[in-house]
């Protein structure tokens, strides 16, 4: 089967298209549509350029215009971005690099507010706190870093016992960084901590799973929060009972393979006009009702 894929694609880039070529057309726009459902905008891309401007008809322009939606961009030169974070007020976008950097732009101009050169590697994520007075990065060289947003300023740095791929999230009332990644210790082990905002002490730790932990968030009334793992799961635990085992909703369902490296609380049912069609449940499946994190 895979080779049957790989021949097929070998003789997609083989061809050219010509306007009366409507077989061909019809493949390549399939593949493209393809790629935007994997949310691979670039190999989307890739194939609607193949297409000569003589033969894009409205379904070329349709997906054209689903790859980039864009109002603006910046262009990094020498680095990669990371995750995107907002402040609370939609005023200030901050952003991590491959390199160590973490740059704070002007949300809606998108001019440079603040260089910030954080860490000596990756950066995989940063948050601001609710009150959007402090701004937390996480990194690649296994430290967490707290910034002072007025004048950006490193307030705190904690050395995690993670190895990579690492997470973070503030407590809503900033009093807690929750902190998720992985270590080495007689195989992969994955591992959940919480620390004091202003001490850098720990709080609570505990090991989780056999995968790296790649997603940490708490929920909005901050009594619970989930950690997303590669190894096809999200756990959930209550503050008010961390010595209980979390409730875990898996995905073990999914024939391919399924790490986990997003998810989102959903506010309970009584602040909406109508409930989530489908959202977690404490049973672990999908199904009508409140949020997993509620």
């Amino acid at each position: 089967m895979k080779r049957i894929v790989v021949y097929s694609l070998l003789f997609l880039l083989s061809m050219e298209v010509h306007p009366q070529s409507a077989t061909v057309y019809e493949a390549f726009i399939n593949a493209a549509s393809s790629f935007l459902r994997l949310d691979e905008t670039a190999s989307a891309v890739k194939w609607l350029d193949r297409v000569p401007v003589s033969a894009r008809a409205w379904e070329w322009n349709v997906l054209r215009n689903q790859a980039d939606r864009s109002s603006t961009s910046i262009k990094l030169e020498d680095a990669v971005p990371t995750r995107l974070a907002l402040n609370s007020e939609g005023t200030l976008l901050a952003f991590g690099d491959s390199k160590g950097k973490i740059q704070i732009l002007d949300a809606k101009t998108l001019a440079p507010e603040k260089l910030i050169f954080a860490h000596s590697s990756s950066v995989y994520r940063v948050k601001f706190s609710a009150d959007g007075k402090y701004l937390a990065s996480c990194s690649r060289d296994t430290t967490i870093s707290i910034w002072e947003t007025g004048s950006y300023t490193e307030v705190l740095r904690i050395k995690t016992a993670g190895r990579g791929l690492a997470d973070i999230d503030f407590s809503p009332d900033g009093a807690t960084i929750l902190h998720c990644s992985w270590y080495m210790n007689e195989g992969v082990k994955g591992i959940v901590t919480l620390y004091d905002t202003k001490t850098g002490e720990v709080k609570w730790r505990t090991e989780h799973n056999t995968h790296p932990l790649v997603k940490a968030e708490f929920a909005p009334d901050g009594r619970s929060f989930g950690i997303g793992s590669w190894e096809w799961n999200v756990a959930v635990w209550n503050l008010d009972s961390l010595s209980a085992e979390p409730r875990i909703f898996d995905f073990n369902d999914v024939e391919s393979y399924s790490a986990v490296d997003d998810f989102a609380s959903v506010p309970t049912v009584s602040t909406l006009q109508q409930p989530p069609k489908t959202i977690l449940q404490e049973s672990g499946k999908l199904q009508p009702g409140n949020s997993f994190m509620s």
